[in-house]
């Protein structure tokens, strides 16, 4: 795997600590360490498939400082609960982490148009490593 990270911003820590406040639990370890190399980074390797979809695109990661707003006009306007935000593809759609029984399930994939989640992977490491 030749994955590079291009547009790659310094981390704000504090930022992980708002987000585990808000949710109420640990963000992942691997998700943790690997934003130290690709924090608001755009992939060379961009794609990847889902479940039911296939060739979905990561654009880039999102700000950390978007991820509980984000979060919350999910619920708002869409009535979906339980999920982080951590990408974005370049249609609107969030690639994002799925909560169940107070911790991350799941990396899935939510597509807006039709209020539907996919999941992708059990973990952020195997999201990454499913990039192609």
């Amino acid at each position: 795997m030749n994955l590079e990270w291009k547009y790659v911003e310094l981390l704000d820590e504090s930022q992980l600590s708002k987000i585990e406040d808000h949710f109420g639990l640990s963000l992942p370890d691997d998700y943790k360490k690997s934003l130290l190399e690709c924090n608001r980074g755009k992939p060379t390797l961009e794609r990847f498939d889902t479940e039911f979809k296939k060739e979905c695109v990561l654009d880039y990661m999102i700000d950390l400082s978007d991820t509980v707003s984000l979060a919350q006009t999910i619920s708002a306007d869409y009535g979906v609960e339980n999920l982080i935000p951590v990408g974005r593809d370049p249609f609107g759609n969030l690639i994002t982490f799925k909560i169940a029984d107070g911790q991350v399930d799941s990396v899935v994939f939510w597509d807006h148009e039709i209020n539907k989640i996919y999941r992708i992977s059990g973990s952020f490491t195997e999201f990454i490593e499913k990039l192609y």
